[in-house]
């Protein structure tokens, strides 16, 4: 755009536009730091903290879902927003103490439980991936879910979710941030 901005402080603008069109509380933050992060302190890159887990480069994300939450609807509901807040407060303090990826995913999916916006059909979905050996959570925002597994493992998640008529999509973890190509 021809601004003489840094990337930082191009992502300090763009987290302030996240907020203030309320399409996340965070999102910035992680894109900007790459990988597979935790908010450890909020704010816009340079004032807020992330928490970036090392993970094996044969790690996969695998995610799928029926389709989106409003953003917007959740984060203009104060009660919903406060209730975010305080789930994500205390389970960061847990995940502080243990980093791993295990870790990780066993909080997050206590994130969703207590955030409370999950569907009956997207628990059914991860009790049958529960069942079958794999740890899954909810993606925020969407009727969504995620898991993070070695590539070996893929192939027989995939065939999982497609049996309960959903697209897989895998992707490997981005060791960095947003950048333009």
């Amino acid at each position: 755009m021809g601004l003489s901005l840094s990337n930082e402080e191009a992502a300090q603008i763009a987290h302030l536009c996240e907020i203030e069109c309320k399409t996340g509380l965070g999102t910035v933050a992680s894109v900007f730091s790459g990988g597979l992060t935790v908010r450890t302190v909020p704010g816009a890159p340079g004032i807020g903290a992330v928490r970036k887990l090392s993970l094996p480069s044969s790690f996969r994300i695998v995610s799928a879902g029926f389709g989106p939450i409003s953003t917007k609807l959740v984060l203009s509901n104060r009660s919903l927003k406060e209730s975010i807040n305080a789930c994500g407060r205390t389970l960061v303090e847990k995940f502080l103490q243990d980093s791993s990826h295990t870790n990780l995913m066993a909080l997050s999916r206590k994130f969703s439980s207590c955030v409370g916006l999950m569907s009956s059909r997207l628990r059914r979905v991860m009790n049958a991936l529960d069942s079958s050996g794999f740890q899954s959570s909810m993606m925020m925002l969407g009727e969504s879910l995620f898991c993070l597994l070695p590539r070996y493992k893929v192939a027989h998640l995939e065939a999982i979710l497609r049996s309960q008529e959903l697209a897989p999509l895998t992707s490997k973890v981005a060791r960095t941030g947003a950048r333009l190509i």
